[in-house]
């Protein structure tokens, strides 16, 4: 059986070549490593064809740059595997990952719609000593109840899963080209519309390296953040009118990172009037109110916030953030 590996790549010649190495490596040998080149400036470009010369598994495109989104469609349009997976072009690979997802598949006789394995994390360059990073047990579980576990990182991410070729195809499901932060949770719950049940091993065979200079860890504009919770409230809504034994309430936890970034990044806007502010809050108080757990979860300034939106007291609440914040 073919086995896909999508790779997005873009300005990462510091981490590239360890990459594409632990993918080569791989214990299951019959793969595919599409390298999507979207137009780096470094010497990443270079490196992708220097595999590709030495390793006939390797195929490279070379497109003008357009986002990882759009890298990662051209490669889901080029994939010839009945199954594939993406792997981001800075993180690793243990050995056994893609033959730990075909164990999988034979055991199951590939009757599920999705394949999962856990998630360890690593720092900057230190692969040795990676630790944990979301995992779940082992099991086969219906979309229902594994959307009710409550750690969104393993659900989120678009790595460490194995896809259904055909099942992408069948449903048109790609990712949102609109958005630069999001479109993984997007394209994920997407696809699992589609899905009726998901495998999982809580083999950690995907390695995810911690950069301090992510584009997640990057500020963004309120306009942005709305619209993407706005984009990912739809993919739900979705899910609780196709599936009527789910509720909105209980999957509002996949939003809660993404509606406090939203809440947040209202104040760093710097052209918006006390009413505005407290009309935005307000909205995603009542429309989105995931990410209060998070708050009443966290130190004593968020507990406070967390008590201040419960009730309500939007004025109350814009005072003290303005105030807790001030330089």
């Amino acid at each position: 059986m073919l086995i896909s590996v999508i790779v997005p790549v873009y300005n990462v010649e510091a981490y590239l070549q360890d990459c594409i190495t632990s993918i080569i490596k791989q214990s299951y040998n019959k793969i595919e490593i599409i390298l999507v080149n979207d137009g780096s400036t470094d010497n990443s470009g270079n490196i992708c064809y220097e595999y590709e010369t030495i390793d006939n598994r390797v195929r490279v495109i070379h497109k003008e740059n357009g986002g990882v989104s759009s890298a990662r469609n051209i490669g889901l349009a080029s994939v010839l595997g009945e199954w594939f997976c993406f792997v981001d072009a800075d993180d690793v690979l243990q050995d056994n990952f893609i033959e730990t997802f075909t164990t999988m598949l034979a055991h199951d006789k590939c009757s599920s719609d999705i394949y999962i394995q856990g998630v360890g994390q690593f720092w900057n360059n230190d692969v040795s000593n990676f630790q944990t990073y979301t995992t779940y047990p082992d099991g086969k579980y219906t979309i229902e109840n594994f959307l009710k576990y409550k750690h969104q990182d393993l659900i989120r991410l678009p790595v460490s899963k194995l896809y259904k070729t055909q099942k992408i195809r069948n449903h048109q499901v790609v990712f949102d080209n609109s958005l630069v932060l999001g479109e993984d949770t997007k394209f994920v719950f997407q696809y699992l519309l589609y899905c009726q049940s998901v495998l999982v091993s809580q083999n950690l065979g995907y390695l995810y390296r911690r950069l301090s200079d992510s584009l997640s860890n990057k500020k963004l504009e309120y306009t942005y953040d709305k619209k993407l919770l706005e984009e990912i409230s739809t993919v739900l809504d979705s899910f609780v009118d196709s599936n009527p034994s789910f509720s909105k309430q209980n999957l509002l936890h996949h939003t809660s990172y993404v509606s406090l970034r939203a809440l947040l990044s209202i104040y760093h806007s710097n052209s918006m009037s006390k009413k505005q502010r407290i009309k935005e809050v307000r909205w995603i108080r009542n429309s989105h109110p995931g990410f209060l757990l998070l708050l009443k979860k966290g130190h004593i300034k968020s507990k406070l916030m967390y008590v201040l939106l419960k009730f309500r007291l939007y004025s109350f609440f814009d005072f003290l953030y303005i105030n807790m914040n001030k330089k």
